[in-house]
C-alpha cells in the first residue's frame, strides 16, 4: 500500500510519545501524553483499529452506496452502529456522501476508545491530515498554507477538536474543486469537520465558496479556504486569532 509522505508528522512537542500505524487504507499517526507504555497504547490502538475497519467493511457489502455516493443517503436499518449513524448525520449536514468523512470516522472512533482506556492528558490522531485532538490543555498546532509555503499558528481551548484539511492539489482524496487548502474546525466532531473540508475543499472559485460558506453557517468553530491568491477566514477560532493580533 502507497502512502503520500506526510512530513508534518515530524514536527511536534517532545513531549509526546508517537508513534505510527497501519492497517490496509489506513495509516494513523498517533501522539500523546501520559505515563503509558508506547507497546501497551499501539496493541489498544490496533486493536480499535481492527474494530473501525471491520464496521466499515460490513455496512460497504451491505449498502454499497454508503461508499459510492458523493451526496447524503439514508439507509433503513435499525442495527446500525453509533459510528455510522454519526457519519450519515454528518453528511447530511455537510451535503456530501457519508464516506467523506471516513477518516475522520475511523481517528473518532480510535480516539474515543482510548479515551476509555487511558488518562492520558493530550491526545491527538491525525488520519491522512483529518484529526481527532484531545488535550486538558489549551492546544498549539500550525496549519500549513501550500501556496504561501507558510504555517499558520492558531491555539484551541482545552476539550475536543475535529481539525480536517482538503485540498484539490494534494493527497488521494477525490476533490472537484479547485482549492489550495481548506480547513474546517469542529468542536467535538471530527467527522463533521472531515465531511465540511471535503464540501469546501469543492469550490471552483472565490464566488462559490462563498456561496458555501452562507449555507454552512454556525455548522464549524473555525473555517481557512485558500483559492489562488485568495483567502476566506470565518468562525470564532480565526476571530479570537485577529482579534489578538490587533491588540
Amino acid at each position: 500500500m502507497f502512502f503520500e509522505k506526510r512530513y508534518y508528522r515530524k514536527y511536534i512537542n517532545n513531549k509526546f510519545t508517537c508513534f505510527e500505524t497501519t492497517q490496509g487504507e489506513s495509516n494513523l499517526f498517533i501522539s500523546y501524553e501520559g505515563n503509558y507504555s508506547l507497546d501497551k497504547v499501539k496493541r489498544k490502538v490496533d486493536t480499535f483499529l481492527l474494530e473501525i475497519r471491520t464496521i466499515l467493511k460490513d455496512i460497504v457489502n451491505r449498502h454499497e452506496q454508503f461508499l459510492t455516493s458523493l451526496t447524503p443517503i439514508s439507509i433503513n436499518d435499525p442495527f446500525l452502529p453509533e459510528i455510522i449513524l454519526k457519519m450519515l448525520k454528518a453528511s447530511q449536514k455537510a451535503l456530501v456522501g457519508p464516506w467523506a468523512g471516513v477518516a475522520g470516522a475511523v481517528a473518532f472512533y480510535v480516539g474515543e476508545k482510548l479515551l476509555k482506556e487511558f488518562n492520558f492528558n493530550s491526545l491527538f490522531i491525525e488520519n491522512g491530515g483529518d484529526c481527532f485532538l484531545i488535550s486538558k490543555n489549551e492546544i498549539s498546532l500550525g496549519i500549513f498554507i501550500p501556496n504561501l509555503e507558510k504555517i499558520l499558528p492558531i491555539k484551541l481551548p482545552p476539550g475536543k477538536w475535529g481539525v480536517s484539511s482538503s485540498s484539490s492539489k494534494k493527497g488521494h482524496s477525490l476533490s472537484f474543486g479547485r482549492t489550495n487548502l481548506a480547513t474546517v474546525i469542529v468542536k467535538n466532531d471530527p467527522i463533521l469537520s472531515d465531511c465540511l473540508a471535503t464540501y469546501f475543499g469543492n469550490s471552483t472559485n472565490f464566488e462559490d465558496a462563498l456561496k458555501k460558506l452562507e449555507k454552512m453557517k454556525n455548522t464549524y468553530d473555525g473555517l481557512l479556504i485558500s483559492l489562488k491568491d485568495k483567502f476566506i477566514f470565518d468562525g470564532k477560532i480565526f476571530q479570537d486569532i485577529f482579534e489578538n493580533v490587533k491588540k
